[in-house]
């Protein structure tokens, strides 16, 4: 309605001066209707069309910034919006997540052993979505859970009775060990695979008798205590682990990697090294009684009073072993070679490097 009551005044107003311009314009004497008027009419008509065009154009830029500033506003409206609902997911799918989490250790705490198994798995699953969400300190706590659970004492089986138990004879029932083979198979199976190779698995004195850790990740775990007899570490990565005083009777060691381990005063009678990589192990006070070390690297090994009775060894894989006391029982073929002088904090790895560390091959 602005606009047309504009232009209407606009020709009223033009129509004025045109007559006005007409008059002065007309000789003394002529009239306004027979004079020749054509100059003016061409000049009032350019003054019109200014007089019309320029306040439109004027008015038509000021409606497209207005429109452009609408439209701005909407679009700043929007993107805040969906920022609050990205926000709001965020929030809901986190606390999604914890209340997941309590369902899953109640699970495991559980009487009923199908749902203690069932919850092993939710815990597992949990642990993924929790890397998947972008927070591993809150996978990481699903496998402290985990390897707490394999920690705590087995339950006996009915009719055992309530005796005192030493925590390596305790005898889980069947479906106790189901649930504890479940947790060893997930664990062997994501850090195989690579998901969960930078959690940190603190094993202390759990009973892991019989495990199938083959190919499993566990460098920098703590397995101090542990008991692991007759377990399979066949091409294991324990890069740095803690196996302090560790019972490994029996285990299979095949070309697992173990440089930088502490092994003090760890058990491993009769295990199977072939091809095992002890670069830089700390073997003092351990028992490698009868253990298989063939083709073995022992490279700087610290063999500070273990016992090594029947073990056999080639002079190339004792050239560098390293001891400030001599071994107990050596029974080798070859005499004992003097202690290797080379100082081992040079060659150990760092500790802040040892988890991810590219192990060289021998």
């Amino acid at each position: 309605m602005s606009l047309v009551f504009y232009g209407v005044s606009t020709l009223i107003l033009v129509a004025a001066v045109t007559w006005i311009l007409a008059e002065l314009a007309t000789p003394d004497g002529v009239s306004v209707a027979t004079a020749d008027l054509s100059g003016l009419g061409r000049t009032v008509g350019l003054i019109a069309a200014a007089a019309v065009g320029v306040p439109a154009a004027v008015l038509a830029y000021h409606r497209q910034r207005a429109l452009d500033t609408a439209n701005q506003t909407a679009a700043s409206q929007h993107e805040h919006k969906v920022q609050a609902d990205n926000r709001e997911h965020h929030s809901g799918r986190e606390r999604h997540l914890r209340e997941r989490y309590t369902t899953c250790a109640e699970q495991l705490g559980h009487d009923n052993s199908a749902i203690r198994l069932a919850g092993v798995y939710a815990l597992a699953s949990l642990a993924d979505d929790w890397h998947e969400f972008g927070n591993d300190s809150e996978r990481q706590v699903c496998v402290d859970l985990l390897c707490a659970y394999l920690r705590s004492r087995p339950q006996s089986p009915p009719g055992d009775g309530p005796q005192e138990v030493d925590a390596d004879e305790a005898r889980p029932s069947r479906e106790e060990q189901q649930a504890r083979t479940a947790i060893i198979r997930i664990i062997q199976l994501r850090t195989e695979d690579g998901l969960w190779t930078n959690c940190h698995f603190d094993l202390v004195e759990a009973n892991l008798s019989g495990a199938v850790l083959s190919g499993a990740v566990l460098s920098g775990a703590n397995l101090t205590g542990a008991n692991l007899t007759g377990a399979k570490l066949i091409g294991a990565n324990l890069l740095g682990a803690n196996l302090l005083g560790a019972n490994l009777l029996g285990a299979n060691l095949t070309g697992a990697k173990l440089i930088g381990a502490n092994l003090t005063g760890a058990r491993l009678i009769e295990a199977n090294l072939t091809r095992a990589n002890l670069r830089s192990v700390d073997l003092t006070y351990a028992n490698l009684t009868r253990a298989n070390v063939t083709r073995a690297n022992l490279a700087y090994a610290n063999v500070t009073r273990a016992n090594l009775t029947s073990v056999n060894v080639t002079p190339a894989q004792v050239t560098h072993i390293f001891y400030t006391e001599p071994p107990r029982h050596w029974t080798a073929a070859i005499p004992l070679p003097p202690s290797s002088k080379t100082d081992l904090d040079a060659i150990r790895l760092p500790a802040t490097t040892r988890k991810n560390a590219a192990l060289p091959d021998f």
